[in-house]
């Protein structure tokens, strides 16, 4: 018998299975950086959790704030609202999304990858949830309600998030009528 490991994959795999895409982050706060008028077509629908790193998560969220304030977008506005959230990064970090993100024209495209990922990774512990509830002492109808709950939590940012329960669709039936 060997005591040999088997290798560790490579980072891209790690990633693919977690369903985060590092990349896709950077390129998503670089674009704002560089096009900040653009956030405008995605603060609608990607919301901070939706980013897999915690430090693009706080970025996101100090732009958002910057935004709600009506402030300006750049660097050295970004940089100051995460200090006063008590969030120190260093200008160079900004910096390096800018430098390695070719433009902010596609940045509604690398949201929409984040936010695909973060809906993989929400249905991946419904999936989880799931499981569970087939362990509680509930009919099966009930079950397949908190099933379809939980899936279109996890969804609720996507087209297809018009999912109901079938109590809910005969109340608002009954209430129409």
């Amino acid at each position: 018998m060997s005591n040999t490991q088997a290798p560790l994959p490579p980072q891209e795999q790690i990633d693919e299975i977690l369903h985060v895409n590092p990349f896709a982050e950077q390129q998503t706060i670089g674009s704002m950086l560089i096009e900040p008028d653009r956030i405008r077509e995605v603060k609608d629908w990607l919301h901070p959790q939706h980013f897999a790193t915690g430090f693009n998560r706080q970025i996101y969220t100090a732009i958002l704030d910057l935004v709600q304030k009506m402030q300006p977008v750049d660097v050295i506005t970004v940089q100051a609202r995460l200090s006063e959230i008590g969030y120190s990064v260093a200008p160079n970090m900004f910096f390096f999304f800018i430098e390695n993100t070719p433009t902010g024209l596609y940045l509604a495209h690398y949201a929409g990858i984040v936010l695909r990922l973060a809906e993989k990774r929400a249905l991946n512990l419904a999936a989880q949830q799931i499981i569970a509830i087939t362990q509680e002492d509930i009919t099966p109808l009930e079950m397949k309600d908190k099933a379809i709950n939980l899936v279109a939590s996890a969804v609720t940012n996507r087209a297809d998030a018009g999912w109901t329960t079938l109590g809910d669709a005969v109340s608002r039936a009954l209430t129409n009528l």
